[in-house]
């Protein structure tokens, strides 16, 4: 969850996509030293600097995939921030959507949310719009509004 904040916050995609190969491996091993200040990930699950390096990695080739949300195949919910914006979590259940934005609120207070306003997703307009199962209809937004979107949604080939 803080490597998908920190690339959602920290980087600059225009620029990112235009480094040289070299440039661009510099780029993730300064990543991996600043996520492991924030998380100390060698402390807490026994991970190397080149072991978050490649996930950085991983989760910044993800991110960049063109996809395709589809809340029939995998469960979506949403719930409202503190300031009107509808954040997203990827869960299994209704109770595990709520647990991802509770432990989110640790990575950034944008994913404070109103847990009172948690609602499952149950489908998806051309307008980028979500309708809930209530039938309300939420704005999509742009990524930063997702929690663990990692490895989610359907990738366009």
């Amino acid at each position: 969850m803080h490597i998908e904040y920190y690339i959602k916050a920290q980087v600059d995609h225009s620029i990112l996509n235009g480094l040289s190969s070299d440039k661009y491996e510099r780029f993730l091993t300064k990543a991996a030293i600043e996520i492991s200040r924030d998380t100390s990930p060698k402390q807490v699950f026994n991970l190397s600097r080149a072991e978050v390096r490649e996930m950085v990695h991983e989760v910044l080739k993800d991110y960049n995939a063109p996809k395709v949300l589809c809340p029939t195949e995998e469960r979506l919910y949403s719930c409202i921030n503190g300031v009107g914006e509808a954040v997203y979590a990827f869960a299994k259940t209704k109770k595990q959507a709520n647990e991802l934005f509770h432990m989110a609120t640790r990575v950034s207070p944008r994913y404070w949310c109103k847990h009172k306003t948690l609602r499952k997703v149950v489908g998806v307009t051309g307008e980028s719009r979500a309708i809930m199962e209530d039938g309300e209809s939420r704005e999509l937004g742009s990524n930063i509004h997702f929690i663990n979107a990692f490895r989610h949604g359907e990738a366009i080939v």
